[in-house]
């Protein structure tokens, strides 16, 4: 797989890989991805015609509103997929497995989960915890060992990332989006908001207070129903890290879903009432992310 950093190879080789991120320059999740996108499609385009790797292309920069948030894309959802599916079931408990399952990567669980995924959201502690699994399964089973992608994107990217203990987060996306209803721009900024939770402990604790004590008990029974359908609901902290994605996400603001309809105003008056610009929820704002590129 090719990490491509605003242009520049990251290879295993180069450490510490914050530093590569960082002279290589960030990228604005409020205006810099739809030019950001353009530039991919155009190098993923000149690869196609030298023929693509075969353990995939993706494309990582660290935002610039939030310090060791990399947000990674793809030109569509398969590489993306293919490097992080496994790791964030493994992570959320995905298609009704429990957290903490190692999928077969052939099996069906895992092209359903595929097909169903949008975007990608983890911790370094989830990543590095879910690796060290992965290869003590693959030990005893070599059918489960790490894929191309997986390698590539953990072995090349996180692990040297990872290590100066630092927390950091990784999200993902793919530039043309082939879903019904969906764009890169809802997937980003549902994606970025959980980054926020994960990072900014005064916006988690915020969030997770207005849950516990201002959302109704019957709201609360309909988003862990209505959240139950994808993800292991049984873990608050995932539960409330989507309700207020789902909630506060760019292109929901006329969404008729009840919980996102009643609360999504209020939770952002108690972000607000904090009175610090940096814990608002960050938004796409360019007009030109508002429609995904047409699919080739």
């Amino acid at each position: 797989m090719r990490w491509i950093l605003t242009g520049a190879i990251l290879l295993a080789a180069l450490s510490p890989a914050v530093a590569g991120v960082e002279q290589l320059g960030k990228v604005a999740v409020t205006d810099g991805i739809a030019a950001w996108n353009e530039a991919l499609l155009k190098r993923y385009e000149a690869l196609e015609a030298d023929g693509l790797p075969e353990d995939g292309y993706l494309e990582c920069r660290m935002i610039e509103e939030i310090d060791r948030v990399y947000l990674c894309a793809s030109r569509d959802d398969g590489d993306m997929n293919r490097a992080l599916v496994r790791a964030s079931a493994y992570v959320e408990g995905l298609d009704g497995n429990p957290q903490g399952t190692i999928l077969d990567p052939a099996g069906p669980a895992v092209a359903r989960i595929a097909a169903a995924t949008a975007g990608h959201d983890l911790k370094r502690a989830d990543l590095l915890r879910f690796y060290e699994d992965l290869r003590g399964r693959c030990e005893s089973e070599p059918a489960f060992c790490p894929t191309p992608h997986e390698r590539a994107l953990f072995e090349g990217f996180i692990l040297p990332l990872a290590a100066d203990e630092s927390p950091f987060v990784i999200i993902a996306y793919p530039v043309v989006v082939e879903r019904a209803g969906q764009s890169w721009h809802w997937i980003v900024s549902h994606e970025v908001l959980h980054a926020q939770y994960f990072m900014q402990p005064e916006y988690r604790e915020t969030v997770d207070e207005f849950w516990r004590y201002k959302v109704e008990d019957s709201d609360k029974a309909f988003v862990k129903r209505f959240l139950g359908q994808t993800y292991d609901v049984s873990d608050e902290l995932l539960l409330i890290n989507e309700f207020q994605a789902y909630t506060l996400q760019a292109g929901n603001e006329n969404n008729k879903i009840p919980f996102i309809y009643r609360y999504r105003k209020k939770i952002e008056a108690a972000l607000a009432a904090l009175g610090k610009p940096e814990l608002k929820p960050i938004q796409v704002l360019d007009t030109a992310a508002r429609s995904a590129p047409e699919a080739r």
